[in-house]
């Protein structure tokens, strides 16, 4: 048996190679779940601003606390993964994750509900690890890639359909009950977890133990200047999602278009889909091209000419807008290789690890860049008032949103120096 065939095979608890595709799919739910309610949001913006009386840049705040636990969690995470396995983190993690959703959904004020989303990102911090963890532990090293694509499109599902038919929830029973209703989900989520998913065992039948310190894990991916380049780059596309897909993409199709929110919604989550799609296509066209770098690139000019053409181009319609944003969305999808070159920088065994050293840098995006927009359109408000709430120019929008194009410039320009990693998918030193 071949050197990496034993450490994806011997000591398997696994009979079968399905069964590592299965737990993977379960995994996956969990990570589609926080989706969901990481970008709910983005269609119940006014009642919230309505809810608990704030404005644009304190919705912002409010949203953005999500990542204000969900980013420095990434790191600890991660070591937790490679030394304790997925199945325990990931169901007191979705339990977590339900209880920040029922002390949003009864909050009476804004701390309140700050403390809420506060722990949905806290709980929701460990699913896409887990998907990691789970894909680089019970899956051939050549398939790897893929999974991380499909993950992207499960997960993005969920971001999808947390457009138009929560939208239409919410309308018919209210954003709390709604909310409420997640809880209920990440609660079932939590038994499947508990009872189907494994994790790798020794010979001894204990579970396998990384072999040195802590620090020396640490040291060897941060140390690695190429490591933070690839951090840098996902921190910088993870604006699109970030600020148009989970938070502001429906506020600006319903000012620039003079639509309803139900309406606004299916344009603005044209993002999500264009990813579900383009992140298994474009890792597989990664693989295709034997290249990592090449889809960087293409993701990050993608995004800068598409965003730049919706925000300052001619005048659009929404369907072309919506067209816009899902071709968009489909080269985003390019931005999970990323997590590829992380994991083909570094060992294996650290994929854990390195996952959440990269996401830990990517999710600061959010922490950043959703109060800067509600910031930049309270600075351009004209004084414009609806029922209570805060109304803001399509202008307003379009120097908000700027924040978009301006990330992707700047991604294109590290994507040049980030190294071709495609070549290390066999190689013994990452095996080790």
């Amino acid at each position: 048996m071949s050197n990496h065939s034993a450490i994806f095979n011997t000591s398997s608890n696994v009979e079968s190679p399905w069964q590592g595709w299965v737990m993977w799919l379960i995994i996956c739910s969990f990570y589609c779940f926080q989706f969901f309610i990481r970008v709910s949001p983005t269609v119940m913006s006014n009642e919230l601003m309505s809810s608990f009386g704030v404005t644009a840049a304190a919705l912002g705040v409010l949203t953005s606390s999500y990542y204000l636990m969900y980013a420095p969690l990434q790191l600890p995470l991660g070591i937790i993964l490679d030394r304790l396995g997925a199945r325990r983190l990931a169901t007191i993690s979705v339990v977590i994750c339900a209880m920040g959703c029922i002390i949003f959904s009864t909050a009476s004020n804004l701390v309140t509900a700050q403390i809420g989303r506060m722990l949905m990102g806290a709980g929701s911090a460990s699913a896409f690890l887990s998907c990691i963890k789970v894909a680089s532990t019970w899956l051939p090293p050549q398939k790897f890639s893929i999974a991380a694509g499909l993950t992207m499109m499960i997960g993005t599902l969920g971001a999808s359909s947390a457009s138009r038919p929560l939208a239409m929830l919410i309308q018919g029973m209210g954003w709390r009950q709604t909310i409420l209703l997640f809880a209920c989900i990440g609660f079932l989520i939590a038994f499947l977890i508990f009872f189907l998913i494994k994790d790798r065992k020794s010979s001894h039948g204990t579970l396998e133990q990384p072999k040195s310190s802590l620090k020396a894990d640490l040291k060897e991916i941060i140390v690695n200047p190429q490591c933070w380049l690839v951090a840098m780059f996902t921190f910088l596309m993870y604006s699109p999602m970030g600020v148009f897909g989970d938070m502001w993409g429906v506020p600006y199709f319903m000012q620039r278009f003079c639509v309803d929110c139900v309406s606004a919604s299916t344009p603005a989550s044209m993002l999500y889909v264009g990813i579900a799609l383009g992140a298994p296509l474009m890792s597989w066209f990664s693989n295709r091209i034997q290249s990592r770098k090449i889809p960087l690139l293409m993701t990050a000019i993608a995004n800068f000419v598409l965003f730049s053409f919706l925000l300052y181009g001619p005048h659009l319609s929404l369907y072309t807008a919506a067209t816009v944003i899902f071709i968009a969305g489909f080269f985003l999808g390019g931005q999970m290789i990323a997590f590829t070159v992380i994991c083909e920088l570094n060992r294996i065994r650290l994929s854990g690890t390195a996952a959440g050293f990269n996401n830990s840098i990517c999710m600061l995006s959010g922490v950043l860049f959703q109060p800067c927009v509600g910031f930049i359109l309270d600075w351009f408000w004209d004084g414009g008032i609806h029922e209570g709430i805060r109304q803001y120019s399509t202008m307003s929008y379009n120097c908000g949103l700027g924040i978009i194009p301006g990330c992707a410039l700047a991604a294109t320009i590290i994507a040049l120096f980030i190294k071709e990693t495609y070549h290390r998918i066999n190689d013994p030193a990452r095996l080790q």
